[in-house]
């Protein structure tokens, strides 16, 4: 006795939506773990550009001030700080050549540093005769303006994103920001247009002296 060959039984509509399902629920599972993946990822590369980026500003704001001479004027009003870098052409007398200002731009978020730079066309005489001595008192900001204008500054950045910079000095500037021997940088430091982290940056001048004039 012959049996007929069984016919390949194909999947019922309850299976077939079973299957569908399970699918599904697999898919958005694997998302789901592969976008934590990508925050996770995301989330370390930014912190480690903040952390390089702090390290970065901490770096290049010390490198001005640890050799400057002395803090010559500190004006919050105008986001500016401004140093005695170095003592070359007239000893104890601060030359143009020899400012730099720092400055902080709250509006376009930036850390910068200025300095006099006369044109490369100049034969050095000339150089020499425009580098003049700027007397202690003076308002060197102003001094630095004054030049900018005349197009014999040149500037560079030392941060970006910077939301907001604080200078302060030991309790030895009392006196005047000139006396000071550490200087204190405190700033809030962005990324992707938010604020992400406080940085400080101490520094100390251990060559600290006023200008004699």
């Amino acid at each position: 006795m012959t049996h007929a060959p069984r016919r390949a039984r194909g999947l019922t509509l309850v299976e077939l939506l079973l299957a569908l399902s399970l699918t599904a629920l697999a898919g958005l599972g694997t998302a789901s773990m592969l976008a934590m993946i990508g925050q996770s990822t995301q989330a370390d590369r930014e912190g480690r550009s903040v952390v390089m980026r702090a390290h970065a500003i901490h770096s290049r704001v010390r490198a001005y001030l640890e050799p400057a001479l002395c803090v010559l004027q500190n004006d919050p009003q105008r986001g500016g700080l401004a140093v005695w870098l170095m003592d070359q052409p007239g000893p104890g007398m601060v030359n143009l050549s020899e400012i730099r200002v720092l400055w902080f731009d709250a509006a376009a978020k930036t850390l910068t540093v200025e300095r006099v730079a006369f044109p490369d066309a100049w034969p050095q005489s000339a150089k020499d005769l425009a580098d003049v001595t700027v007397p202690a008192a003076s308002d060197f900001l102003s001094v630095m303006l004054a030049q900018r204008a005349l197009g014999y500054t040149s500037s560079q950045d030392v941060a970006r994103e910077v939301w907001s910079a604080q200078w302060s000095f030991d309790p030895g500037a009392s006196g005047g920001v000139a006396n000071a021997r550490r200087v204190l940088l405190t700033a809030q430091v962005g990324i992707n247009g938010s604020a992400a982290t406080g940085v400080l940056v101490a520094a100390g001048l251990p060559n600290q002296r006023r200008p004699a004039q």
